[in-house]
């Protein structure tokens, strides 16, 4: 059983809130540079194969700019701590990784989808739109087969999504223990006397 008892002793807020600020400005950055590359370089031969290959290249992208993003956030909350224990390090990236995750899905939830902001979320929030879309009362009458297809896009980008939080949360995790030693910290911490 364990005996330890958790103390607040080396935390600090202002080290979770600049890593989720981190967090934050990295994912646009890389999400603005993605949208800005994607659009000069992708060649769409057709009009019906545009949406489906264009979003799961959106989807990779927004995964590994969310990946990078959560390991930049986890370093910086770690490196602004005061904690020097692993688990220190490790709690104050996982929450600035969380608060990180809160501000896009209220971003997401609460501005246009073609807005930077929104589009922070990824291509869940377009796929949701595109189900709503077609399930809406008064919309004109979708096929059962439009219905179904954007039914299994909208399962696979949460699917994906889910599984690229927790791969972004391991991320901030990693970020935060890679950090100097202990001893070397210590001494670049402390004040001259």
């Amino acid at each position: 059983m364990w005996s330890g008892a958790f103390t607040f002793r080396g935390w600090s807020w202002s080290a979770v809130i600049i890593g989720a600020i981190a967090a934050l400005i990295f994912q646009a950055l890389l999400s603005m540079l993605g949208f800005g590359l994607g659009l000069l370089t992708i060649d769409v031969p057709t009009a019906e194969s545009a949406p489906r290959a264009v979003t799961w290249a959106v989807f990779a992208w927004w995964v590994a700019s969310g990946v990078i993003s959560a390991f930049a956030a986890g370093w910086i909350a770690a490196n602004f701590s005061e904690t020097f224990s692993a688990e220190g390090r490790a709690t104050h990236a996982l929450l600035a990784w969380a608060v990180a995750t809160l501000v896009v899905i209220a971003a997401t939830g609460l501005t246009a989808s073609n807005s930077v902001a929104g589009s922070l979320g990824g291509p869940a929030g377009t796929a949701f739109a595109q189900y709503q879309s077609l399930t809406a009362p008064g919309a004109t009458r979708p096929s059962a087969a439009q219905v179904e297809s954007a039914r299994r896009n909208l399962a696979l980008v949460m699917l994906g999504s889910f599984v690229a939080l927790i791969v972004g949360a391991g991320a901030a995790v990693g970020g935060s223990q890679w950090l100097p030693d202990e001893a070397t910290r210590r001494q670049t911490t402390a004040l001259p006397t």
